[in-house]
């Protein structure tokens, strides 16, 4: 069988007809400014059941990790320029301090089933503050970290303490940032 070359040379004379409209050149586009967003990890609101978990009846977990350890360290970052007034050995003084820094690991997650919203995390923390404690005659610049777990199931936890230099009112300044600590970690349960 001869193979049959084909003429393509009659596309060459099509004319376009006077139906067609008159296609405009192409524009010049100005380029937009395009800001990229970081996305937003999900929140602990969205944790409720999918759609078609009807009710929320089914049994349904939802990951938290990522948001629930970046909003905890947010959270401690945010005690800035506190000043606690306490007494020692019958002598009023101040503790003046700052977060300076956080570390959050761990886990948070949701559980979703017969309606109700269970919530669970196991946490690992520890932040690290400064400032300046005593009166008005005398201050001692003292820096620190305090190291903790935050666990579904245990109330109390054990709060690892340092203070660098040591002061004779070491366990005051102790008192005073667990109780700022475990006031923002109730905030952030709450908001689970």
């Amino acid at each position: 069988m001869a193979h049959k070359t084909i003429d393509y040379s009659k596309w060459n004379n099509i004319q376009d007809s006077d139906d067609e409209e008159d296609v405009k050149p192409p524009q010049k586009v100005e380029k937009l400014e395009v800001k990229e967003s970081i996305p937003q990890p999900d929140k602990p609101h969205d944790a409720q059941g999918s759609n078609w978990n009807v009710n929320n009846w089914h049994w349904e977990e939802k990951k938290l990790d990522v948001w629930g350890k970046s909003r905890l360290k947010d959270l401690f970052l945010q005690i800035k320029k506190a000043n606690v007034e306490f007494e020692h050995n019958g002598v009023t003084l101040t503790f003046s301090f700052d977060i300076t820094g956080a570390k959050v690991d761990g886990d948070v997650w949701t559980h979703i089933r017969k309606g109700k919203k269970i919530v669970g995390y196991n946490l690992e923390c520890e932040v690290q503050w400064s400032g300046s404690a005593g009166n008005t005659d005398k201050r001692h610049r003292v820096t620190g970290s305090l190291s903790f777990e935050v666990v579904v199931d245990e109330s109390d936890s054990e709060f690892l303490f340092t203070c660098e230099p040591q002061v004779v009112f070491t366990s005051s300044l102790k008192k005073i940032l667990v109780t700022r600590v475990n006031t923002t970690i109730e905030k952030f349960l709450k908001e689970l």
